[in-house]
């Protein structure tokens, strides 16, 4: 099975972003990112800044084998007082 992270934890504070990552090895394999079961336009590498919350899951392909990712939640936090 697939993994993707998240640097740090998968919050969102207003203005922010979370880098997103595949957490394995990235030789001979292609990627594409999607939100919300949707492909994101020019999201082929093997992180992705998220910049809004919603579900993030990355389908990757080596040779003829192709894996979706389980989906990540990005979620919106607020800053502390």
């Amino acid at each position: 099975l697939s993994t993707i992270k998240a640097n740090g934890f998968p919050i969102l504070c207003p203005g922010g972003s979370v880098l997103l990552y595949y957490a394995s090895d990235v030789s001979n394999r292609t990627f594409q990112w999607q939100f919300n079961g949707t492909d994101i336009d020019g999201a082929t590498f093997s992180t992705y800044q998220a910049f809004q919350p919603g579900s993030y899951s990355l389908r990757i392909r080596w040779g003829t084998v192709s894996t979706t990712s389980q989906p990540l939640v990005v979620q919106v936090g607020t800053l502390p007082k």
